[in-house]
């Protein structure tokens, strides 16, 4: 059966407005769980159009969706909010809490770390508890500042420092953790942690918020192609 052009027109107009009906834009406003304080720079996106906003600095956002579409609200250091859009009446206006989300690291991880040092620090406690001399020691008892055997001692307490420092920063800075966050996995992953691995003391000094902020920015820019030594001055990032 063939139809006029102008009748096919006039399905496809139809059609059009159907689905016009269909879709609303809804307006709402984030809120931080605990405080109900605004928070703006979420990030909210609908996950059937990949439509994607974000709240303005009083928390406010508008979004086109449809009945039964989900939308996801994210921002660095809070849990992954969802909202299925109800079928039936639609309200105008949604109201969203984010909560904190807990440590960087899942508490077994850090438990096991402090596990790791310990059994580490109990193999090698001969030579981590030797003392180190000051200065004015050494000028006091010259023949042990100067006995290799201490020297080869206290150089490696510098040393297992160093390790212990290491350690920390490969247990908060995991891998799965970074792929969690920013989806960069294999390769690009281990070329993503040669630019951006932070410092010992950055992650010591950082909140959680501050950390995932880190992991965050630094993977939106290595996806975008613009790497740079962004993680090697790491001691302010």
């Amino acid at each position: 059966m063939r139809y006029s052009p102008l009748f096919t027109t006039l399905l496809l107009l139809c059609l059009a407005f159907q689905s016009l009906a269909q879709q609303r834009i809804i307006h709402g406003l984030v809120l931080e769980a605990a405080s109900k304080q605004a928070m703006g720079q979420v990030s909210i996106k609908n996950i059937y159009t990949n439509e994607q906003v974000q709240s303005d600095s009083n928390g406010v956002f508008k979004i086109g969706v449809e009945q039964g579409q989900l939308v996801e609200f994210r921002k660095a250091g809070f849990k992954i909010a969802r909202m299925r859009i109800p079928k039936g009446a639609m309200a105008q206006y949604f109201k969203i809490l984010l909560h904190k989300q807990g440590n960087a690291v899942p508490e077994y991880i850090q438990n096991q770390f402090k596990a790791d040092s310990i059994r580490y620090h109990e193999l090698y406690k001969t030579a981590l508890n030797f003392p180190k001399l000051s200065p004015f020691e050494a000028m006091q008892h010259p023949f042990s500042a100067l006995s290799k055997k201490n020297r080869m001692i206290w150089a490696f307490q510098d040393a297992y420092s160093e390790f212990e420092k290491q350690k920390y920063i490969d247990y908060m800075f995991n891998d799965k953790l970074i792929e969690q966050m920013t989806g960069i996995k294999g390769d690009s992953l281990v070329l993503y942690k040669r630019y951006y691995t932070p410092s010992y003391d950055f992650i010591r000094k950082s909140n959680t918020y501050d950390f995932y902020l880190y992991i965050n920015k630094t993977g939106e820019r290595f996806k975008s192609g613009n790497i740079y030594n962004f993680g090697i001055n790491r001691s302010a990032q």
